[in-house]
């Protein structure tokens, strides 16, 4: 109990008992036990409506209805057009938008989305791409740790972004409404290409390639990974309906200093109608940086040689043998080999510390 609450208390007793004191004792003739019983009663009431005018807590309850949120999502790109399903799309987006059912049980919200994704009603088939990914990456992002479902109004023919089939919370449902052609086309994709931005002169440097099929039949592809006109590398690679990804890895030669510029493709004998992702174009600069070391004795002995082919069979190491009296600066050096040290290396050491 605060200190302001006892106060309060402590004055609603004395106010009480002033009250029923004055109304039944003050100049009051006839003191009997009934007064004395009534005046009780009258300081019980008073008090105990005092008490209840003491920090007095009020509490209600208020029930909110939250409904889970219903994505309906247009593609807005002009290939609805070219199909001649932007009438059959509007019909399904009205349709669904409008429905009493779904309005009473989700909380319906409209969007669409060609090369962005992006709050809409209207729509005018005019986007240049169909980028399927940034659906999911914003659904993703403005319903963080919500269950919900997805309606998706498209032709399914992605254009843009990384591959859609992966980039969905398998937590919550899509429900696609293909509108147009849905003919499965043979299609050969250089999906994603991860690599270093930076290697070593002379050394090898990893390259991985993400391959991806779509089509219905078994067939072998060509992989190869170009500079110019020449081919690093090349390898055959098989697909099937039930295996319509893979992984390359390879390791390519850094064989010249500077930028280079590389270009990994994929083709087979089978006729395509895109052909522009079978090839991704990727660059890496080579520099060429090495270690100095210095190997210091005094003496010439067999494995002072043995140390310095040992070092330098890594091509990012020179070693250089001198004396201890021949070394003009030891910021040329970053390794010094210290071999058999004597008197003489008395100057080293000082420069050294």
């Amino acid at each position: 109990m605060t200190t302001n609450t006892f106060l309060l208390v402590l004055l609603s007793l004395i106010l009480a008992s002033v009250l029923s004191y004055y109304q039944y004792f003050y100049k009051a003739k006839n003191k009997s036990k009934v007064t004395l019983f009534l005046a009780l009663l009258r300081f019980i009431s008073i008090f105990g409506i005092l008490l209840l005018l003491i920090n007095p807590i009020i509490s209600s309850k208020t029930f909110e209805t939250i409904k889970t949120p219903l994505p309906i999502v247009v593609d807005n790109s002009s290939s609805i057009v070219d199909l001649k399903s932007d009438i059959v799309a509007l019909e399904l987006y009205k349709e669904l938008s409008e429905n009493k059912d779904l309005q009473d049980k989700f909380n319906v919200q409209t969007y669409s989305f060609d090369t962005d994704f992006e709050s809409a009603t209207t729509f005018n088939f005019k986007g240049t791409q169909t980028n399927l990914d940034a659906v999911a990456r914003s659904l993703k992002s403005i319903h963080k740790n919500t269950a919900y479902p997805t309606v998706l109004i498209t032709d399914g023919n992605q254009t843009e972004g990384n591959d859609y089939v992966y980039s969905f919370d398998n937590a919550n449902k899509v429900y696609p409404l293909i509108v147009g052609d849905t003919t499965t086309f043979l299609d050969l994709k250089v999906n994603q290409l991860n690599v270093n931005k930076y290697a070593f002169y002379k050394n090898k440097f990893p390259v991985e390639v993400f391959l991806q099929y779509s089509g219905t039949k078994n067939i072998n592809a060509n992989f190869s990974i170009s500079q110019g006109n020449s081919v690093l590398t090349k390898q055959t690679i098989s697909f099937s309906p039930s295996k319509k990804s893979t992984i390359v890895n390879v390791l390519l030669p850094a064989d010249k200093v500077g930028l280079q510029i590389f270009k990994a493709s994929i083709s087979s004998k089978e006729q395509e109608k895109n052909t522009y992702n079978n090839t991704k174009n990727f660059a890496v600069e080579v520099i060429e940086q090495k270690t100095a070391i210095a190997i210091v004795s005094a003496i010439s002995h067999p494995d002072i040689g043995a140390l310095k082919r040992a070092i330098e069979s890594n091509a990012q190491r020179k070693v250089t043998i001198v004396k201890p009296n021949e070394i003009k600066s030891l910021q040329e050096y970053n390794v010094l080999i210290l071999y058999q040290p004597t008197a003489e290396f008395k100057s080293v050491f000082e420069n050294n510390r």
